[in-house]
């Protein structure tokens, strides 16, 4: 408790030192989880059979270390030891409680599981696949909606040589509010005019 807290003063390499030499593991992942190295915490915690430890240090990991962490508890977890030892009702708890906890998904962890264990889990695996469903059909959409705006595009690009607009003597800069024709300007398929030089010097000021 005294390493984990915030006003503990001491040297955290010779600590770490300290502990290997002495053997002391479950202390030494202590000081590495403190200097944030997680994953040394995780991977010697596991080796120490100290499944919580490594579970408080994986959840403090962050983006695809703190996956990569969760993967190596799941991989220790699912031992053989454990399919020879556990019903199947509790594996299935087990699994389902793993997977509340931690940021896998039940495709990340199929790859452990003994073959005759998978009826045990169906329920998670079906639930996976419907959410691999809706995001395909997701994905379907937003890609049926960019085609379509891509087609819009295009046929605007292609319309534009074509396009024309009249500009009366009495037409003014919708920038500075001066004649249009005392200098050369842009005339935009919006009908919006402007100076060439009113463009420019909207263009520098947010460079």
């Amino acid at each position: 408790k005294y390493l984990q807290s915030e006003n503990a003063k001491y040297d955290k390499f010779f600590t770490l030192y300290l502990c290997n030499k002495l053997g002391k593991k479950k202390l030494s992942v202590v000081v590495y989880g403190e200097m944030k190295l997680y994953e040394d915490a995780v991977t010697l915690a596991l080796a120490e059979g100290a499944q919580q430890l490594a579970r408080a240090y994986a959840s403090k990991a962050e983006g695809q270390q703190r996956k990569k962490l969760w993967l190596l508890i799941a991989k220790s977890f699912f031992t053989k030891d454990y399919w020879d030892n556990t019903a199947s009702n509790q594996q299935s708890m087990d699994i389902a409680e793993h997977l509340k906890t931690n940021d896998l998904q039940i495709e990340d962890i199929l790859s452990f599981f003994e073959s005759e264990t998978i009826d045990g889990v169906d329920e998670h695996i079906r639930t996976a696949f419907k959410g691999y469903q809706s995001k395909i059909e997701k994905l379907i959409q937003d890609m049926d909606e960019a085609t379509f705006s891509s087609d819009q595009i295009r046929h605007e690009i292609e319309a534009t040589p074509n396009k024309f607009g009249f500009v009366d003597d009495q037409r003014k800069c919708d920038q500075c509010s001066k004649l249009l024709f005392t200098q050369p300007f842009y005339l935009f398929p919006c009908l919006h005019a402007f100076h060439c030089r009113c463009l420019e010097d909207q263009h520098r000021q947010f460079r």
